[in-house]
């Protein structure tokens, strides 16, 4: 190859270069709009002071760098996704997916909302007018300590443990269950209505009682005695179902 049809070559390739650089910067490509849409539970107006930074930015830049969506992110947790599109000439539109809260935890008479993976929620905006679940019937976890959070996340093994059991609350059990407690030897205790025990034990006896657990809570009245109250039900030696009557 010639030296000529290098340096021509080179030339070609500086230019492409420059004019993509130039394309890049010019005015229309520049953000000075930015619009917030998906949020329910995140209040916009939260985002909208945050992104507020990318103004004057190239669009291309904030597209092709995503850490600017990372600190987005770390900054509210409650993020699952953002997305980020260019609306010629000026505006960036930012849609925001937020993690569903899935259960309520009370820990020193406080009530803090979690994912599923164990994110706290602690910027949701809790009123009549955004909440699009119903809260007065998600599951409510008592027991927890606070020295099992760190700022964003639950850190404890815990949550791994009896997600198959919150899972059979809310898929089966949520017209009779919404209240899970740990005591203060490990041990899990659901609470019927709010009130009536059934002993669960620790974390293993709970995964392999699951099943029990459904058909005992669901027929209930098979355990009814003339003259006798149930006090609780114990089923932390799986497969056996304990009776305490008063």
């Amino acid at each position: 190859m010639s030296l000529r049809v290098v340096i021509k070559r080179i030339l070609i390739g500086v230019c492409v270069v420059s004019v993509s650089i130039g394309t890049l910067l010019l005015p229309f490509f520049k953000v000075t709009h930015i619009t917030v849409s998906g949020t329910q539970l995140l209040p916009a107006s939260l985002i909208k002071a945050a992104t507020s930074q990318w103004e004057g930015l190239s669009f291309f830049s904030l597209y092709f760098r995503p850490h600017y969506q990372q600190n987005l992110k770390k900054q509210f947790p409650e993020i699952e996704h953002c997305a980020i599109q260019f609306i010629f000439p000026n505006t960036l539109q930012c849609h925001i997916t937020e993690k569903a809260p899935w259960v309520t935890l009370l820990i020193e008479g406080k009530s803090v909302l979690i994912s599923e993976d164990g994110t706290i929620l602690s910027h949701y905006q809790l009123t009549h007018q955004l909440v699009p679940l119903d809260f007065e019937k998600m599951l409510i976890i008592r027991g927890i300590s606070q020295n099992e959070f760190n700022n964003t996340h639950q850190n404890s093994l815990w949550l791994t443990d009896i997600r198959p059991l919150v899972t059979l609350i809310q898929t089966e059990l949520s017209p009779y269950v919404i209240q899970l407690e740990k005591n203060k030897n490990n041990e899990w205790i659901l609470l019927k209505d709010d009130t009536f025990p059934f002993l669960l034990g620790q974390s293993t006896a709970v995964m392999a009682s699951l099943r029990q657990l459904s058909h005992v809570i669901t027929h209930l009245d098979q355990f009814k005695r003339p003259r006798k109250t149930i006090h609780y039900i114990d089923l932390r030696v799986p497969p056996k179902i304990i009776v305490g009557y008063e």
